[in-house]
């Protein structure tokens, strides 16, 4: 059986599109093993790094600043909400990637679904 690269990635997109669980490089190497596909690592980084960009490029701390600015909303309003404070805020704004139950908590307030943005 011949090794079609671009087939495999295909297959890979539709997968994501049903299920945003398969994140972690452990849930693809399952998801590979059951497609019974055992290319060689080299192969192997590579579809891991073509998936893999697009959730590691998500940086939800700008995305959770930028929806607050378009809401109108201030950084003291969102920590008095939440509550913490606003020096907490400042420090979720530069972070890549932030508890899920913070993130929850942030969505609910500000009415947008961050999680979303994952799948």
């Amino acid at each position: 059986m011949s090794f079609n690269f671009h087939n495999v990635l295909e297959r890979g997109q539709q997968h994501i599109k049903e299920s945003y669980e398969c994140r972690s490089i452990t849930a693809w190497n399952d998801l590979l093993d059951v497609w019974a596909w055992k290319p060689e690592a080299q192969a192997r980084n590579k579809f891991h790094a073509f998936f893999m960009t697009e959730i590691n490029d998500i940086h939800i701390g700008k995305r959770i600043k930028a929806k607050l600015k378009e809401q109108g909303r201030t950084t003291v309003w969102l920590a008095a909400q939440i509550p913490c404070t606003p020096n907490h805020l400042y420090k979720v704004y530069a972070k890549h990637s932030i508890n899920t139950d913070l993130l929850k908590r942030i969505s609910k307030i500000l009415d947008y679904n961050f999680f979303e943005d994952f799948i």
